[in-house]
């Protein structure tokens, strides 16, 4: 539900912005998170980042899942294949919800370094 309301959001702020029809944007925003993801998952890059990892995988994953169970057990049990699109799909699908389909580079690099530092304050102040 909150994806439903995050894509429609996405595609209500640019058709306002640039009056492009959303018949349009929606296969717009489909084609650059298909890409993104793509492009994320033939990266070791990313996926090496054991703190982006991890916190990706905290958002995208249900939280009762995470909490019941936790991250280690899951990563454990689910194949890495299908640990790797859960996390491709979640980074591409957020960060063009959150900036939309006409960005660059170094806005999604901003987004990946704003994620790398949440996480790491979270693991510091679990740590202390």
């Amino acid at each position: 539900e909150s994806n439903a309301r995050r894509e429609f959001d996405c595609l209500w702020r640019e058709n306002q912005n640039s009056h492009t029809p959303i018949s349009v944007l929606v296969d717009l925003l489909s084609l650059k998170i298909n890409d993104l993801a793509s492009s994320i998952r033939s990266s070791p890059l990313l996926w090496n980042d054991i703190n982006l990892r991890n916190g990706v995988l905290r958002m995208a994953i249900p939280p009762l899942l995470v909490n019941s169970i936790g991250l280690s057990v899951i990563l454990q049990r689910v194949p890495e294949a299908y640990c790797k699109w859960i996390f491709a799909a979640f980074l591409a699908s957020d960060y063009v919800y959150s900036f939309g389909h006409d960005t660059t580079e170094f806005t999604f690099m901003s987004y990946v370094n704003g994620i790398r530092m949440r996480e790491q304050g979270l693991s510091q102040s679990t740590s202390n």
